[in-house]
C-alpha cells in the first residue's frame, strides 16, 4: 500500500535503507506485471507512493519473485490489478511457500484475537 508522497529514508542507517522489505502479489498472466493495491488509486495511487528506501519483493505464483533493491522505485511498466483477489491473504501464503491456504481464519472488526 502506498504510504508517501515523498521517498521516506531511514536516517539511522548511511544509506538510508529500512531493514527488511515489503512483498506485494503480483501476476503475470497478461504479458504485463500488474500488482496488488500498491497501484491502485483507491488507496492513493499515484500521488502516494510505497517507501522507496527498503527492498521491494514481487511474488508470483509459483514463479521466481522480481527483487527491486533500495533505492529503486517499482517500475513505471508495473501497472495496477483492477481487483483486490490478490489483495487476499491466501495468496500471499501462496506465493510465500506456504502453500494453498483454504481456512484461512480472517479476523472481523470487533472481534477479540488471544
Amino acid at each position: 500500500m502506498p504510504v508517501s508522497a515523498v521517498g521516506a529514508k531511514n536516517d539511522q542507517a548511511a544509506d538510508g535503507c529500512f531493514p527488511g522489505a515489503l512483498f506485494f502479489n503480483a501476476e503475470n498472466s497478461t504479458g504485463t506485471v500488474r500488482v496488488d493495491n500498491v497501484r491502485a488509486p483507491q488507496v492513493g495511487a499515484p500521488l502516494l507512493q510505497p517507501i522507496k528506501y527498503v527492498k521491494k519483493v514481487l511474488l508470483f505464483n509459483y514463479e521466481a519473485p522480481m527483487v527491486i533493491p533500495c533505492g529503486k522505485d517499482i517500475p513505471a511498466s508495473v501497472a495496477f490489478y483492477p481487483g483486490f483477489e490478490l489483495h487476499d491473504p491466501r495468496v500471499y501464503a501462496t506465493n510465500i511457500g506456504c502453500g494453498y491456504v483454504d481456512n484461512l481464519q480472517i479476523w472481523e472488526a470487533g472481534d477479540t484475537v488471544m
